[in-house]
């Protein structure tokens, strides 16, 4: 064997182990490249899969505030108009002469002696004749003190005192009849 062809035989041996690394060298950075190509695409689905939950849990949280606000507007809207149907009912008790055949009645019932104390209005009303009219033993005195009261009385015996006042009773009736109004008013 020549030289020359020993020579030649090198070069191409050389030439194709040379290709023969750059094919390799091709084919593992092709191979980085898509490794590297999925954890990226796989990065970004996972982000936006967390932001995707995020924002349906930032809109969930969001549509659940909304709903309460709506429902606290629509409470306070009704207890205004229940507030409303009580103030005007009171009004009208108050004005009318039902108030005082029953202011009478309750009076009437009692059979212990004692003081009447009322607000200052109904004391020009609460007169010895008023008084002697419901009074079975003329056992009841109007005290010359006026209380801070909206109506009604308070009536002090030597054992107990009753609470007969506008705002005790409106009370009570108010417990017993906001749901019925509620429901009266606001039943869909």
């Amino acid at each position: 064997m020549s030289l020359k062809r020993i020579k030649n035989s090198i070069l191409t041996d050389a030439k194709k182990e040379a290709e023969r690394i750059v094919e390799d060298a091709k084919e593992r950075l092709q191979e980085k490249v898509r490794d590297e190509k999925s954890k990226i695409e796989e990065g970004l689905k996972e982000k936006y899969t967390r932001l995707g939950k995020k924002l349906e849990e930032d809109k969930k949280r969001e549509l659940i505030e909304q709903r309460t606000n709506y429902r606290m507007e629509l409470l306070g809207f009704k207890n205004n108009i229940i507030e409303e149907v009580f103030k005007k009912a009171e009004e009208k008790f108050i004005s009318d002469e039902q108030y005082w055949r029953s202011m009478e009645k309750w009076l009437k019932d009692i059979n212990d002696a004692g003081q009447i104390l009322v607000n200052t209005r109904d004391s020009k009303r609460f007169n010895s004749e008023f008084i002697n009219k419901i009074s079975k033993k003329d056992n009841l005195v109007l005290d010359k003190k006026n209380i801070d009261i909206k109506g009604g009385f308070i009536l002090r015996t030597a054992r107990f005192e009753i609470d007969h006042t506008l705002d005790t009773i409106l009370g009570n009736l108010r417990i017993e009849l906001v749901p019925l109004i509620a429901r009266e008013l606001f039943s869909e």
